[in-house]
């Protein structure tokens, strides 16, 4: 027999990088999120790129600036959604 849908939505089946679960309790915390730490990744590489001379200070910050409105748009999104 297959699983069913129930299967897959259990809290111990969904990994999401914003929960932890400690004995059975699920806290949420922000700094764990998939879209954070890709967002801080991107800006920490590209900050690299601007300490090695391949982007400008301006480009530099219009990247920040379009990481930032994708990482605020994306919670925004999410927030709606549920």
């Amino acid at each position: 027999m297959g699983k069913t849908f129930e299967d897959f939505t259990t809290a111990a089946n969904i990994s999401s990088g914003s929960s932890i679960i400690n004995s059975g309790k699920t806290t949420s915390n922000p700094l764990l999120s998939r879209k954070f730490l890709f967002s801080l990744l991107l800006t920490t590489l590209s900050f690299v790129l601007v300490l090695t001379g391949k982007l400008t200070s301006k480009e530099w910050t219009d990247f920040v600036m379009v990481v930032a409105g994708i990482y605020v748009s994306s919670n925004v999104a999410s927030k709606i959604v549920k």
